[in-house]
């Protein structure tokens, strides 16, 4: 008598023992990544609030920031509800600075007493999108976000800046080699402030990715720079920049204390427009110490002088950049072999200059002019690149209303093409941007019904390494909860 097949059944086994090695492996990963993460937790934070409430939830924030600071540790978060918080609102004095937010620190030696590490942020962010307002008052002394030394892997996001001395300040001491490392700035606005963000000596591996940056220079402090990072490698991208009211640059890499070194990448911004005749320059660097300098897919317009300006070194590269008649590239000592695909004497053609819409129009040079070597996978309004057969070059990726779609990236709302400069900044200003959803570039339908073994897998791999697309019920964490969204989808 033939023997029944096993086949089947035998298919059937294997795959429920891989499930169980497959589940086992999860809850014991689980267990060592709860371990590590038990601590994290989110907090709230309103004008209106009280340091009487927990501020655990939307309804029971805490008022003061020096209360708030004093409880955050690695991995936490504190959302800045809907409002305006003024300098005196915090009573933080730091050097006799006015300073609206800074974290609690060593009162002998002014040391960050609780820091972030690699997957576990501290984190300062606006529950919506361009709605908390940090507005300083116009000090000249005054600071918005002051991030003291040891202050490591901490994060601004989404938050609405006015009318500070300095935005964010990144404080370092280089005499005994403490600083800020793994610094984020994202999604911000800064309008009306002489610096948006600064390096005060020594900052390594910062990221200044997705902000619009307008109005600076503008308490009359001369020669003040949007973006002026300084330290040991880092990152700019995603930025527009407009309306320098004095002698400043739109982007400068180092100078006083400490000569810049490490690798760093300007890349995909939008630098452009000036209401004054002076000294102004796109992008400057000083420092013979960078290993490694990326300038590429920049639009420079309205610049009196260059693109780049500074002392070249051979690991400089500057390939596929945008300017225009006013303004030129800094040639000395970068030879073809460094400075190539750059367009010269071209117009950027945005939307509308006058009216700061600074995206691309239909037909602009800058589309599908730019290299792919170090361009993010999204652009300041979230939209993925690239739309077309080649990268963009700017900080907006041109997008048809057909065609356009947004990683989630950046809130800022998404219009014909990309999104409207001009709406995004009028809209901060206001305080009425449209609310935040989340800040992820999943890479699979997280919020599919169920699972394949595959999807599962990937999913289950961002969990471990903390990836964004892991957060699978979009509450903004990735943690225990999501990990079990995917095991009952699969």
């Amino acid at each position: 008598m033939k023997r029944p097949s096993t086949k089947k059944g035998n298919a059937s086994q294997n795959l429920n023992l891989l499930k169980f090695v497959f589940i086992f492996s999860i809850f014991l990963g689980s267990f060592l990544f709860y371990t590590h993460s038990a601590h994290a937790a989110t907090y709230y934070i309103s004008p209106n609030g009280n340091d009487s409430n927990d501020g655990i939830s939307v309804s029971n924030p805490w008022r003061t920031f020096p209360h708030a600071m004093d409880m955050l540790k690695a991995d936490d978060t504190l959302y800045l509800l809907d409002g305006t918080y003024a300098a005196l609102q915090s009573e933080a004095v730091y050097g006799g600075n006015q300073v609206i937010i800074e974290p609690a620190v060593n009162s002998d030696t002014g040391y960050a007493l609780h820091s972030g590490s690699a997957g576990a942020s501290i984190t300062i962010a606006a529950l919506h999108q361009g709605k908390a307002v940090l507005d300083c008052g116009g000090g000249s002394s005054s600071y918005a976000i002051w991030v003291p030394n040891n202050m490591n892997y901490f994060t601004v996001q989404g938050l609405n800046i006015q009318n500070c001395h300095i935005g964010v300040m990144l404080e370092g001491n280089n005499s005994d080699g403490t600083h800020v490392d793994h610094p984020t700035i994202k999604n911000c606005v800064f309008h009306n402030v002489d610096e948006a963000v600064q390096g005060a000596d020594f900052d390594s591996n910062t990221m200044i990715d997705s902000n619009i940056v307008y109005n600076f220079a503008a308490l009359g402090a001369n020669q003040d720079h949007a973006l002026y990072p300084r330290g040991i490698n880092g990152t700019i991208q995603n930025n527009l920049v407009y309306n320098n009211l004095g002698n400043g640059w739109s982007i400068q890499i180092g100078s006083y204390g400490t000569s810049p070194s490490g690798t760093w990448k300007i890349i995909n911004n939008t630098l452009t427009g000036s209401n004054n005749t002076g000294h102004q320059v796109c992008i400057m660097f000083y420092g013979v110490n960078i290993s490694n300098l990326y300038l590429f897919n920049n639009i420079c317009t309205g610049a009196t002088q260059a693109l780049v300006d500074g002392r070249w070194g051979s690991g400089y590269y500057a390939e596929n950049n945008l300017m225009d008649s006013t303004s030129q590239i800094y040639t000395g000592g970068c030879d073809s072999n460094h400075c190539f695909n750059n367009l010269g004497n071209t117009p950027a053609g945005f939307v509308s200059s006058s009216s700061h819409d600074y995206s691309l129009a239909s037909g602009s040079a800058a589309i599908g002019a730019g290299t792919n070597t170090y361009a993010p996978g999204y652009d300041i309004a979230g939209t993925t690149r690239p739309q077309g057969s080649g990268y963009d070059i700017g900080a907006y990726e041109y997008a048809s209303s057909a065609s356009a779609s947004n990683s989630g990236t950046n809130a800022y709302s998404s219009s014909n093409n990309s999104s409207s400069s001009a709406s995004q900044a009028s809209s901060a200003e206001a305080s009425s941007n449209s609310s935040t959803t989340d800040n992820q570039q999943p890479a699979i339908n997280s919020s599919a019904t169920n699972y394949s073994i595959a999807d599962a897998l990937k999913l289950v791999a961002d969990w471990f390494s903390g990836n964004a697309g892991a957060d699978v019920n979009k509450d903004g964490k990735i943690n225990i909860q999501d990990l079990g969204v995917i095991m009952s989808r699969w």
